[in-house]
């Protein structure tokens, strides 16, 4: 044990306020030992000062008290509770994260953020099973990807002549809205469904479907179908009109064949393309056909051929045949 008379004298040594040394501290005791004789009528010692920083600390004795407690006691007692305050406060702000969490699906949603659909969307996963089914027959059966090469060309899907396009407009709107009448019942309608924009570059920003999967308190899983919006001539290619509620047909589809999770797709990976190009194929069809008064039995020439596993079929009849399909089986697949 080290005597007092070995310590150093470290009070030219600055410190902070609430801290007595070895010496106060004991000079305190004496000093509460020497008015042990005093009279019980709260007789007060002389306080001490700390000359290194002009800090005075009273201290006071009474005989009801012989052990006299410095002023750190105090302030880690203070300390102390704000700590228990704080860990109180960091447990009710991480259970109002994870509530927060929650609310994020429904902040996320398309009711706020045009054609976006969190995991609380009726639209995302609402034919995942569809394209399910496809990405396994095409594990056995490669005529399907086959025929997917074969068809996801553009000029299979610009059919309507460029003249014809506001009589397309409508007659393309006019389908979207019928497909997406079964969503409307959640809230869904033609300006939120999807996102309409106008990139000006469809195909690299819009005319897609982005998948987010981060999740954070200011994110969570989410599929954003974003149509470019008629502006300018991006719809018109090889002197024929592509209709823009056609693509958000075709966008939306992807949406519904996306599972809940799912990570970032690319292009025609997996059959992705099948089913939603089988049906642009044949939705172009219609509204050709409802344009120029046609029956939708009949066969129409496009001059265009699809050539798959060593078969041509005409594009008329491809269109045909599917829609028949839909008809008998109630989708594609």
């Amino acid at each position: 044990m080290t005597d007092e008379t070995d310590l150093e004298d470290h009070s030219h040594i600055p410190r902070p306020a609430s801290i007595v040394t070895v010496k106060e501290f004991r000079k305190s005791q004496e000093a509460s030992s020497s008015s042990q004789d005093l009279e019980s009528d709260g007789s007060s010692v002389d306080s001490f000062d700390d000359e290194s920083n002009n800090t005075r600390a009273s201290v006071s004795c009474s005989s009801s008290s012989r052990i006299l407690l410095p002023p750190l006691v105090s302030d880690d007692a203070d300390s102390a509770e704000q700590l228990r305050k704080g860990v109180e406060q960091q447990r009710v702000e991480d259970v109002k994260f994870l509530e927060d969490k929650n609310d994020l699906c429904n902040l996320l949603n398309f009711q706020n953020y045009p054609g976006c659909h969190t995991i609380k969307s009726p639209v995302v996963g609402s034919r995942a099973a569809e394209l399910l089914i496809v990405k396994k027959a095409m594990k056995f059966e490669a005529v399907l990807e086959k025929l997917q090469e074969a068809i996801y060309k553009d000029y299979f899907i610009y059919l309507i002549p460029i003249e014809k396009k506001d009589e397309a407009d409508e007659i393309a709107r006019e389908l979207f809205l019928n497909y997406i009448s079964k969503y409307t019942i959640y809230g869904c309608t033609e300006r939120n469904i999807v996102e309409w924009c106008y990139s000006g570059m469809p195909g690299c920003t819009s005319n897609k479907v982005h998948i987010y999967d981060v999740e954070n308190e200011w994110n969570t899983w989410r599929v954003h179908a974003l149509v470019e919006a008629r502006h300018g001539n991006h719809n018109e290619k090889y002197y024929r009109y592509l209709p823009p509620h056609i693509v958000a047909y075709h966008e939306l589809m992807h949406v519904e064949e996306t599972p809940h999770k799912a990570g970032e797709i690319t292009g025609k990976e997996n059959g992705n393309e099948l089913l939603t190009v089988i049906k642009t194929i044949i939705l172009l069809d219609i509204v050709y056909k409802k344009i120029y008064g046609v029956e939708e039995a009949s066969e129409i020439n496009y001059n265009q051929f699809i050539i798959t596993n060593g078969t041509k079929i005409s594009l008329g009849r491809f269109a045909n045949f599917y829609r028949e399909q839909e008809k008998k089986l109630g989708n594609c697949t």
